[in-house]
């Protein structure tokens, strides 16, 4: 059964993972995210050809950001999977939650990392007729299928140059 879930096109996604299936570079991505630094904490920052404002006083600051994109990252990985299952979905909220401690970022000697130190995450499925074992399905899925997720499971790399200009 093709369920349409809002837009979710289930015949263009299973070509695009029958094709990162035969050669995986086709799910490459290359991203370059550009933050100017307006003043305080507010930087507006470009990807490609979008643009935001973070951490001016009337919008989110920057850890807020990154638990806005689990949570909607996550809502899209429900809305897909979901969809492979053919279940009608109704309605998808992602509640994400995490502590984190800002004393090394204001120059607290010795104190710990100021990023997150737990992470939770609550998806609300509204999908008439789903099973428990599709639900666990839908959680294994974001688990391992989370783009945003993964990176906050792991520990990856990163270099940091200051070029004076």
């Amino acid at each position: 059964m093709t369920v349409n879930n809002r837009g979710i096109d289930l015949a263009a996604w299973s070509g695009f993972k029958e094709k990162a299936r035969q050669n995986r570079s086709a799910a490459d991505r290359h991203k370059v995210a550009t933050a100017r630094w307006v003043q305080g904490e507010e930087a507006r920052v470009t990807v490609g050809e979008n643009e935001i404002t973070v951490g001016a006083d009337d919008t989110m600051n920057m850890m807020e950001m990154m638990l806005a994109a689990f949570a909607a990252c996550d809502a899209a990985v429900v809305a897909v999977h979901a969809s492979y299952l053919g279940l009608k979905v109704n309605e998808i909220t992602v509640e994400v939650t995490g502590d984190f401690n800002v004393s090394s970022y204001i120059g607290v000697e010795g104190a710990p990392g100021s990023g997150y130190q737990h992470v939770t995450t609550t998806v609300y499925l509204d999908a008439p007729g789903v099973t428990p074992e599709q639900l666990a399905h839908l959680a294994h899925m974001c688990e391992v299928c989370s783009p945003v997720g993964d990176t906050f499971a792991r520990a990856i790399p990163t270099e940091v140059k200051i070029i004076a200009t």
